[in-house]
């Protein structure tokens, strides 16, 4: 696991890196990213099977790399009102 940054200048070169992962998958790779949201393409590489492909997200990292994958925690999609 990477180290936490700990300065305001780690924080920001995290931000950059994260935020230049983004831009290039949606502009510089945007085929390669369509083709791993392409269920069939993701799945088979990945091994894995009965997702829905609503649930991929696009992760952006802090070298500048990007990666099509599931959520890293799934969350509820409706939280149960509490009962008295």
């Amino acid at each position: 696991m990477a180290s936490i940054p700990r300065t305001v200048a780690d924080i920001f070169g995290d931000y950059c890196g994260r935020r230049r992962g983004f831009i290039d998958a949606l502009t510089h790779d945007v085929d390669t990213f369509f083709a791993q949201c392409d269920s069939g393409t993701l799945f088979c590489e990945f091994g894995y099977s009965n997702v829905d492909e609503d649930n991929l997200c696009l992760y952006g990292y802090p070298d500048g790399s990007w990666e099509v994958t599931l959520p890293s925690h799934e969350v509820p999609p409706v939280i149960p009102d509490p009962a008295l």
